[in-house]
């Protein structure tokens, strides 16, 4: 068998065993088995036995029990000068410190200093044993596992006195080489607080673990140094050693290194040294001073912190871990970052649903990745795993499921579970505060605060005093003892403080603490102060961002009044938040009062608002009712002809379908209105069709009560010179409204005797005549700027105080009938009609006192004070 195979088996067999063993073997069988090889391959081993000596002479030894023991010994000394200092006045046996002494603390900073000292030096040569001598690797971890230890210990500590001694202190560290060209800088560190020596010690970590493997330390061995930071230091420990000691938001350059790429002089080994340009040293995270075969290395030592921190994903997932293994270099084709991303996302899948935090992880990891299926999988199944104080994620994920529209029944579903939660835990609260509110005597009280009107004195001191009814009594301390104490003048337990008074002081006042966010403080914050405010705004502002999300708001508002009748009453709420806004420990119950307020008022806008647009649309589709309104002397007009109608079976109804002189029909019923200055208002409807012979339904009749120029008998109303013996102008008849049954009014007089018509046709109407002043001072117009009319006026009288002869015109035959004699003023035939306009027309003002008798009803009903002589 050939020499190389003997050894390579002896190197095999030796790698497994412990260092004892192996260095017992080595003494026993190689030193005798010198004594048969030759006397050549003797001198050689030997020769090289002797460098080797001669070389590791000089290297620094770590002694890990030596050290421990004076830094321990320095930390008693700083517990026993604190012990003193505490116990003895100042100035006592050598003491100089104390809680009543004005000196400063020095022997306490001087011991720090002293410990820092001690370290510092300690890490010089833990470094120039690792990295120099490749050397001492397990005792150089647990040297670094006591030092990390010992700082906490410090830190967590709780201090007699302020930390301006550990936070002021400047820690000094400079790394220079021992073995090749002493006394050359590689490493220079000086940062000011205590803390910051973490940073040196994660430096050393790295140069540690980077050495071991390149000089073939097993992976078993690599990952127990990994298992040991992450234990003391948490996961971020391992992310910090692989960035060489800095934080995630720091960079490499915040450290000087000043080695420059001459890594030829660190081993005496020529074959172990190469150039740097063979080597990819394409990332930044590789310091200058490493040698070679350090940078080829280091994709190893990427692989072994990523693998640790996979592991750690797979245990307990966090979305910071997830980003900070995603953000890792690339070191193989097997670490690429989808194949990264595929492992992370199978782990995740494998641990979601089985606990709490794991399962917040899930939903903030698949929100950053924007993925509604899984999303949706998680909050259908496992929602009973979230707890009231989460609801932030739950939020963010709810977010991420409305952008797709498959999933919005399911998120409207969601929030509305939430919102009801979020107001129940609301009124659990109020209740706990004012115990009264439900009882039903209490009740009935707040039903008649509801019944008065807000803002009045009588409501505002009957709010007060139910609020002070229905308040929680406090836990009374003032009994016989307390009496005789105040008789005595010693004053009142807990220093002289009212019931009010404790309840106001608030033990768990650390929890509001900006600095304090630890996690386990979370079911112990939400106990004591839960964050009702910040959740219901938060699922009324989801919910206010979907399709259908106002409506379940107002839905949920509506189911809030039956749950919390006082809601509606905004000054119930203010009152509540009055009284226990002293209260230091309710003051999170007031900002959730606060939110229940304004989501109670802008529901209630929002319902007023959709009432005013449902009006608006039901008063747009129904055909608004129109007025008749006068017209200028140059509107033309054009008179209609009703077809015939069958006569009436009783008197009462006559009136409706009965011919009027000029095709005028009698417009039944009237609208009373009185918001214009005129009293007929016509609506013009162009598109309106009618589909029947008949004739078209009239426009009702609108009243005003803007003036005295609504009088119909006013020459100037109807812009009718009295000089003139033209007809006047026709008023058009708008049409625009459905036909409404007529109020009762009296039927019209009887016809004369000595007026003919047909027996198959309804009796004409007898004109009324009216010559009386009182009816004519009634309807006078007084327009202004018309003075010629209103002088002319006493000479109308005399020759229009009877209306001119009505015109019977036959419904089948459209013939005139037999009319009053004729007037002495008689009318000429009416003006032909408007070539563009053809629409029905109005009788001439002496045709109008036949309306007057009908309208005197109307009138006497809508008109404030009574009928037409209160119109001015």
């Amino acid at each position: 068998m050939p020499p190389q195979a003997l050894s390579t088996k002896f190197t095999n067999a030796i790698d497994g065993l412990p260092e004892e063993v192996q260095l017992k073997l080595l003494k026993k069988h190689i030193a005798t088995f010198l004594d048969s090889a030759s006397e050549d391959a003797a001198k050689k081993t030997l020769q090289h036995v002797n460098k080797t000596k001669a070389r590791y002479d000089s290297m620094p030894q770590i002694q890990f029990s030596t050290r421990r023991g004076e830094i321990q010994g320095l930390l008693n000394q700083i517990e026993r000068d604190q012990k003193k200092s505490s116990l003895l006045p100042p100035g006592f046996l050598g003491v100089t410190v104390g809680p009543s002494s004005e000196e400063v603390s020095t022997r306490r900073d001087e011991l720090l200093e002293e410990v820092i000292h001690t370290m510092t030096g300690w890490f010089q040569d833990i470094w120039s044993a690792v990295a120099e001598y490749n050397a001492g690797y397990s005792e150089a971890h647990a040297s670094l596992i006591y030092c990390i230890k010992t700082i906490a210990d410090i830190l967590d500590a709780p201090p007699s006195r302020c930390k301006c001694a550990t936070s002021l202190m400047t820690v000094k560290v400079a790394f220079q080489r021992r073995c090749s060209k002493p006394g050359k800088l590689v490493k220079r560190f000086s940062e000011t607080g205590l803390e910051q020596i973490y940073t040196v010690i994660f430096w050393l970590w790295r140069e540690l673990i980077v050495s071991a493997i390149a000089n073939g330390s097993s992976t078993e061995a690599i990952n127990e140094y990994l298992v040991d930071i992450e234990h003391e230091r948490t996961w971020k420990s391992l992310q910090r050693v692989l960035n060489g000691g800095t934080a995630l938001d720091e960079c490499e350059d915040d450290f000087e290194d000043v080695e420059d790429d001459d890594g030829a002089m660190w081993l005496s080994d020529d074959s172990d040294y190469e150039t740097a340009h063979n080597v990819n040293s394409s990332h930044d995270q590789r310091p200058k001073h490493w040698p070679a075969r350090f940078k080829s290395a280091f994709p190893d030592f990427v692989d072994v912190i990523k693998a640790r921190l996979q592991t750690v994903f797979s245990l307990e997932p966090s979305a910071e871990l997830y980003q900070a293994i995603q953000a890792m270099p690339a070191s193989s084709l097997s670490s690429s970052p989808e194949t990264v991303r595929q492992e992370l996302q199978v782990a995740l899948d494998n641990v979601a649903t089985s606990t709490t935090s794991t399962m917040l992880a899930a939903l903030r990891i698949y929100s950053d990745q924007h993925l509604p299926d899984k999303l949706s999988y998680l909050l259908s199944s496992h929602s009973y795993l979230l707890r009231p104080h989460d609801f932030a994620i739950h939020q963010s994920a709810i977010k991420i499921m409305a952008s797709d529209q498959r999933y919005v029944p399911q998120v409207l579903a969601i929030i509305e579970g939430e919102l009801s939660d979020s107001i129940a835990s609301i009124r659990y609260a109020v209740i706990s505060c004012f115990s009264g509110i439900e009882k039903p005597r209490f009740k009935h009280e707040l039903n008649q605060i509801m019944k008065l009107k807000s803002g009045t004195l009588d409501r505002k001191d009957m709010v007060e005093r139910w609020v002070d009814s229905i308040l929680t009594p406090g836990t009374a301390i003032n009994g016989p003892m307390a009496l005789a104490a105040v008789m005595m003048g010693v004053g009142l337990p807990f220093g002289g403080v009212t019931p009010m008074d404790l309840q106001d002081s608030d033990p768990l006042s650390f929890l509001d603490s900006e600095t304090l966010n630890d996690p386990e403080y979370a079911p112990l914050r939400e106990e004591h102060r839960p964050n009702l405010s910040d959740r219901l705004d938060g699922w009324i502002k989801r919910c206010s961002t979907l399709v259908k999300g106002p409506e379940l708001l107002i839905n949920m508002y509506k189911k809030t009044i039956d749950l919390i009748p006082w809601i509606i009453a905004p000054d119930i709420i203010d009152e509540l938040v009055v009284k226990i806004g002293d209260r230091q420990t309710k003051h999170h119950l007031c900002d959730a009062l606060e939110s229940l307020n304004v989501f109670a008022k802008t529901q209630r806008r929002r319902i007023l608002a959709l009432h005013r647009k449902n009006k608006q649309a039901k008063d747009s589709a129904i055909p608004s009712s129109a007025s008749f309104s006068r017209t200028t002397a140059s509107t033309p007009s054009s008179s209609f002809t009703p077809p015939s109608q069958p006569p009436s079976s009783t008197g009462h109804q006559q009136h409706q379908q009965l011919p009027f002189p000029f095709g005028f029909q009698l417009p039944i019923p009237f609208n009373v209105n009185f918001a214009g200055d005129n009293v007929f208002t016509p609506n013009y409807d162009d598109d309106e069709s009618d589909d029947d012979d008949g004739p078209p339904m009239l426009e009702p009749i609108g009243l005003t009560t803007a003036g005295p120029s609504a009088g119909p008998s006013s020459s100037a109303a109807y812009g009718m010179d009295l000089d003139d013996d033209s007809p006047p102008p026709l008023e058009p008849v708008g049409l625009s409204a459905p036909f409404q049954p007529a109020p009762a009014v009296a039927p019209p007089p009887p016809a004369p005797a000595s007026q003919a018509f047909y027996d198959d046709e309804p009796p004409p109407l007898e004109p009324v005549t009216d010559s009386s002043d009182d009816n004519e001072d009634d309807y006078e117009g007084t327009d202004e700027g018309d003075e010629d009319e209103d002088e002319d006026e006493d000479d109308s009288d005399e020759d229009y105080g009877m209306p001119p002869p009505l015109i019977l015109v036959h419904p089948a035959t459209a013939q005139p009938l037999a009319s009053t004699p004729p007037h002495p003023h008689p009318h000429p035939p009416p003006a032909p009609p408007h070539p563009q306009q053809d629409l029905p027309a109005i009788p001439p003002p002496g045709a109008l006192p036949l309306l007057f008798p009908l309208l005197q009803g109307f009138f006497d009903l809508g008109v404030p004070g009574g009928g037409m002589n209160d119109v001015d």
